[in-house]
């Protein structure tokens, strides 16, 4: 292959080397003279589009159909979308809706069409004007993301029947291109992923709130598990008749459950230690772990007061103890 057909090869990003030759015959058979220079190459290569739409078959337009109409009747069969595509069918008596029927596909477009406020209505707080949590607002972006693409995929789905049921009448070529546009406008909807609308500075900053939450429920998972376990150890010991105030109880809930959290102690032991100033390693060991014993001592006897009002064993609570 010679270096004109190299050039055609990745030009077009052609993977076989005769489909190359075929365009290379074809572009010199429109100007002999069109690998002499990028102007030529270029102003051959238009007419070449020309040309090839011109003499486009009716089997052609029909394997473009087939195309556009697998990657949107795909989409709505998508698992990822069958949620709210169910939700939309869910606003009339339940039917099979064919996707090459025209009719089905009017029926669709209306039904989506005259229910989408009412659909984006319960994505909604009740209350408006309440703050919506970041990963939320995420959550009702998404949603309206699927249904903007499945409505972008019915409206394809709508003309790629219309052209097929009209294929055998009068063809009008302007009315053809006119639909065939609009399918690619369409199908394009439907594969967009929003990008523009997902790096608005806005919807970032929803973005950067809801990983941080993410991130910050990670990071304090451990530390309530530890405050879990002490709740359950403090109803167990106080159901069978400890007698101890809550404050106290909380001491023997530390030496009880620390072997179990040892990976948190010692993780908040080790930002605690920072601000030790200790003459000695062993010195400055036993300081952080009385700073530690502290602080979980005090998360404790915070987490079980709930327990504790129950039993009546606050510390400090009028009435008579048990």
């Amino acid at each position: 292959m010679d270096g004109f057909a190299d050039f055609i090869k990745d030009c077009f990003g052609l993977d076989n080397t005769t489909k190359a030759e075929l365009i290379k015959k074809e572009l010199l058979n429109i100007n002999p003279l069109c690998a002499e220079s990028p102007s030529a190459f270029f102003s051959t290569l238009l007419k070449f589009q020309r040309v090839a739409a011109d003499t486009t078959s009716d089997i052609a337009i029909e394997k473009m159909l087939d195309i556009f109409y697998q990657a949107n009747f795909s989409y709505i069969q998508d698992p990822k979308v069958k949620e709210i595509f169910s939700l939309i069918k869910s606003y009339t008596k339940p039917k099979i809706y064919h996707t090459k029927c025209l009719d089905d596909m009017e029926k669709l477009l209306n039904l989506t069409e005259d229910n989408s406020e009412d659909i984006i209505s319960k994505w909604l707080p009740d209350n408006i004007d309440d703050d919506m949590k970041p990963q939320n607002v995420l959550n009702m972006m998404h949603n309206l993301e699927i249904l903007s693409k499945i409505h972008a995929a019915i409206c394809a789905l709508r003309e790629i029947a219309y052209m097929r049921q009209t294929a055998n009448g009068e063809s009008d070529v302007m009315m053809q291109l006119q639909r065939i546009t609009r399918i690619v406008m369409y199908s394009n909807g439907q594969m967009l992923k929003l990008e523009n609308l997902i790096h608005n500075p806005i919807i970032q900053n929803f973005i950067a709130a809801a990983k941080g939450s993410e991130n910050i429920n990670k990071r304090w998972e451990p530390l309530n598990n530890l405050k879990k376990e002490a709740i359950e150890v403090a109803n167990e010991l106080w159901s069978k008749g400890d007698k101890k105030l809550h404050n106290n109880l909380a001491k023997d809930i530390y030496k009880i459950i620390r072997q179990n959290h040892q990976n948190t102690i010692n993780t908040i032991a080790e930002d605690l230690s920072r601000n030790v100033r200790a003459s000695s390693p062993s010195d400055r060991q036993k300081q952080v772990e009385i700073l530690a014993e502290k602080y979980f001592t005090n998360i404790i006897r915070k987490a079980i007061i709930p327990v504790a009002e129950k039993f009546n064993r606050v510390r400090g609570t009028k009435g008579k103890k048990k």
